[in-house]
């Protein structure tokens, strides 16, 4: 029983540490992706502007 929680225990860390560790990746990603769509969005914008 006692090595049953231990072991539990462990897995909830790692669904935790998983979730957060992608929430993060996703974070960045987003935000890198909506810059360069931003960037882009931009320059399309500028150029039919002329």
């Amino acid at each position: 029983m006692v090595i049953y929680s231990t072991g539990n225990r462990k897995n909830i860390q790692m669904i935790i540490y998983n979730a957060i560790k992608n929430i993060y990746f996703n974070k960045i990603f987003v935000n890198f992706i909506h810059k360069h769509v931003n960037e882009w969005y931009n320059n399309v914008k500028l150029n039919n502007e002329r």
